[in-house]
């Protein structure tokens, strides 16, 4: 018996493996024809050992008889679990179909419960009478995913445990009702079958869901993904150091990103940005980034008209003070004669009053051009804070004010060469008096020293007697 009781199990796994009622059919006719012969050799006494062998006789017999009319029936997962251990008839009924048709419906229901609502958040415990949100993929996080996925995934483990092992049962003890009791008992048989296959449409129905949600949180990570981007731009463009050609680069790095994961994300889920899509808030999601890189592209670009604006303004002043830092160094102070010529004094000045001239007409148009600029975003008294302006006029501020600052070092500059040439004239000036003074105390010394001169020869000219006396 210990043979044909093993010849049954390889054809229960072969069954379970191969799901083909054909590749076991003639192993079943076999195995029932041996254990119908093996009956003639077991014993006729009433003994205990005689009782045992009948008994597993029988329980080997009623299976492979079970297995042969569920294969014949097409029946080939009930076939599959029917075991000499657990040999349930398809002939018994009564109390034991009732007990497990109360067992079956209580889990049809528990199951019914758990899948016939779509996945919604948890609620709070103190608002039990706020309506229930529906997950969605925009809106959950990965906790909310991690959590259905886990949920969904044990009832579906339960419902195949369920399926395999009570629905088993059920159904072999569900046949012989039909046959030995009334009507009652089909219809209540044929809803429960009926309400199971409505559990399993509902189980697929969830695990779409499931798909949908997990699909809807990838997409909302490459809005994240953008919307990143954008922010890391918007705060670069709102700091004070924002106001170089560099800068303006890594901006433009950021946006290309930005650009590339908009265009992965709208080919990758063009299913849901279709127009025949039924849920539009996908589409909503994915015009509002794509609105709000239009609007920093437009920021960058507004900006980049105000840099090159400043970067001409900058060069021109930079060259202006270029031409201040390269002027020739001379010492006003230096000892013995002068250090420049007064023509050379004169033709600086003629140089620095032209220069003069260029950077006041300078600031009087292009320079001024920016501060009105800047007052206009500002305003005046309480017009505007600075919460009112966008990055792109945070930048633009930031960029005029490095421009002033150069201004500010031009005319630092001009105020210096102006400085240098006054000391430089009152040098050449003084030079030029001191020598005429000079030239003077010279020319009366010597009109002096002729007229002792011409004195001291008169007097010896005369007599001894009247020059004693004129001495």
């Amino acid at each position: 018996m210990e043979s044909m009781r093993n010849q049954m199990t390889q054809i229960r796994k072969t069954l379970i493996e191969h799901n083909d009622a054909d590749l076991v059919m003639g192993d079943v006719i076999d195995v029932e024809s041996q254990i119908t012969e093996f009956e003639s050799e077991l014993l006729n006494d009433d003994s205990a050992l005689a009782k045992t062998l009948k008994q597993k006789h029988a329980k080997l017999l009623l299976t492979i008889q079970n297995i042969r009319v569920a294969l014949a029936e097409n029946k080939l997962q009930m076939a599959a679990y029917l075991s000499p251990s657990s040999p349930t008839s398809p002939t018994s009924a009564g109390s034991e179909f009732d007990r497990i048709r109360v067992i079956v419906k209580n889990n049809l229901e528990n199951f019914y419960a758990r899948l016939i609502s779509p996945p919604t958040y948890m609620i709070d415990a103190e608002n039990e009478t706020e309506e229930p949100e529906r997950i969605h993929g925009l809106t959950c996080n990965d906790d909310h995913v991690a959590e259905i996925t886990e949920r969904y995934d044990k009832i579906e483990s339960e419902l195949i445990s369920f399926e395999r092992t009570l629905w088993v049962e059920f159904w072999l003890k569900g046949d012989p009702a039909k046959k030995s009791r009334d009507e009652e008992v089909v219809k209540l048989i044929d809803g429960l079958e009926k309400k199971f296959a409505e559990i399993k449409n509902f189980m697929e129905v969830r695990k779409k869901d499931l798909v949908t949600i997990k699909e809807g949180r990838e997409f909302a990570k490459g809005i994240n993904s953008i919307r990143d981007q954008l922010d890391i731009v918007k705060g670069e463009m709102r700091r004070d150091d924002t106001t170089t050609d560099a800068s303006l680069q890594e901006l433009d790095t950021h946006m290309a990103d930005a650009s590339e994961l908009t265009k992965s994300l709208k080919t990758t889920y063009s299913h849901l940005l279709s127009p025949e899509s039924e849920d539009k808030r996908y589409k909503e999601c994915f015009d509002e980034i794509v609105n709000q890189y239009k609007l920093v592209r437009s920021w960058i670009e507004e900006v980049r008209v105000w840099f090159r604006e400043a970067v001409r303004i900058r060069g021109w002043m930079r060259e202006r003070v270029d031409i201040l830092l390269n002027v020739p160094k001379v010492d006003p102070f230096q000892e013995d004669e002068a250090p420049v010529t007064q023509e050379q004094v004169d033709e600086w000045r003629k140089e620095y009053e032209e220069l003069e001239r260029e950077v006041e007409k300078f600031d009087s148009e292009d320079v001024t051009r920016l501060r009105a600029h800047v007052k206009g975003i500002v305003g005046t008294g309480n017009e505007t804070t600075t919460t009112d302006m966008s990055p792109a006029d945070t930048m633009t501020i930031g960029i005029t004010f490095e421009t002033l600052k150069i201004l500010d070092q031009l005319l630092g500059k001009l105020k210096d060469r102006e400085y240098e040439l006054d000391l430089l004239s009152l040098r050449v000036q003084w030079e030029r008096e001191y020598d005429g003074r000079l030239q003077s105390l010279l020319k009366k010394e010597r009109m002096v020293g002729l007229l002792i001169r011409i004195n001291f020869l008169n007097m010896m000219s005369l007599p001894n007697h009247i020059r004693s006396i004129k001495s």
